[in-house]
């Protein structure tokens, strides 16, 4: 992070916490000014940004492991049926509550 003001890497501009503009220039007009156009800039890359993020997703780019699609089981072949059943009973079993512990039994649903 840095200071919208003057750039530095030691401080920021504003803090959330204190809810008060902490850089030690920020009673400079000239900083003040510069602050203004930093922050607007910033806005414009999030928001940028944003739109690139959600245009990944919905045509399901970027590099996501999973996919947005169904699948059926049916269409692999028997051997990588068993062996994606397997992996899904084993992840299951590793993500049971402890005994005694809410949630109920986990179904698995195949």
């Amino acid at each position: 992070m840095k200071c919208f003001g003057c750039g530095a890497t030691d401080h920021v501009w504003y803090d959330k916490t204190a809810k008060a503009i902490v850089s030690p220039k920020k009673n400079d007009p000239g900083i003040l000014a510069n602050a203004d156009k930093e922050f607007e800039a910033f806005k414009a890359r999030i928001k940028t940004n944003s739109k690139k993020h959600c245009a990944r997703r919905s045509s399901g780019g970027g590099n996501s492991n999973t996919s947005s699609k169904p699948v059926n089981l049916s269409d692999f072949e028997s051997e990588t049926q068993a062996r994606i059943k397997k992996q899904c009973f084993a992840s299951q079993v590793h993500n049971t509550p402890p005994k005694g512990g809410g949630g109920g039994p986990r179904v698995l649903h195949l």
